[in-house]
C-alpha cells in the first residue's frame, strides 16, 4: 500500500512539474465593412427576388 502511495505521489510531481503554462496575446484589429449580402440580387434558398423579401 505505501508503495502504491509513493508511485502516486511520484507520478503527481512528474506530472506537475512538466506542465507549464504559456501565455499568449492576441490582438484584434475591427473594421467596419459595407459587405454585399446578396450579390445575385436574389434569395436562393427561396428562391425570390430581394425585393420580394422586404
Amino acid at each position: 500500500m505505501l508503495r502504491l502511495d509513493l508511485r502516486a505521489v511520484l507520478l503527481l510531481f512528474c506530472v506537475v512539474t512538466c506542465v507549464s503554462g504559456m501565455r499568449r496575446e492576441y490582438f484584434l484589429k475591427i473594421e467596419e465593412v459595407s459587405w454585399n449580402y446578396a450579390p445575385t440580387g436574389m434569395n436562393i434558398i427561396q428562391n425570390r427576388s430581394i425585393q420580394d423579401d422586404q
